[in-house]
């Protein structure tokens, strides 16, 4: 939880800086992104992990398959190098192998 709570308070001040720019270069999209985590109940904490990060939104959860609507494309980086989706695994491998 400590890991995501820093990643909200980082996202939340680029996501300040973003807004108070007179002159915002957004650059907005849509990524599907295929997570390697098995369980259902880790998918659904990975998505809503995402929403609640600011400048992020789960689109939809598709089996391993989100969509992500990122305010800005360098949002993408933040999703595909996941710090809270890496432990997620590691928790998954520790209790459901």
């Amino acid at each position: 939880m400590f890991v995501l709570l820093i990643e909200i308070v980082k996202a939340n001040i680029h996501v300040a800086l973003i807004i108070l720019n007179p002159n915002p270069n957004l650059d907005s999209e849509i990524i599907q992104y295929h997570t390697k985590l098995k369980s259902d109940f880790h998918r659904m904490v990975f998505a809503n992990s995402i929403t609640l990060t600011p400048g992020t939104l789960t689109v939809s959860l598709d089996n391993n398959l989100l969509k992500v609507h990122c305010l800005k494309k360098e949002f993408e980086s933040g999703i595909l190098n996941s710090k809270f989706e890496k432990i997620l695994l590691t928790i998954e491998e520790r209790y459901y192998d």
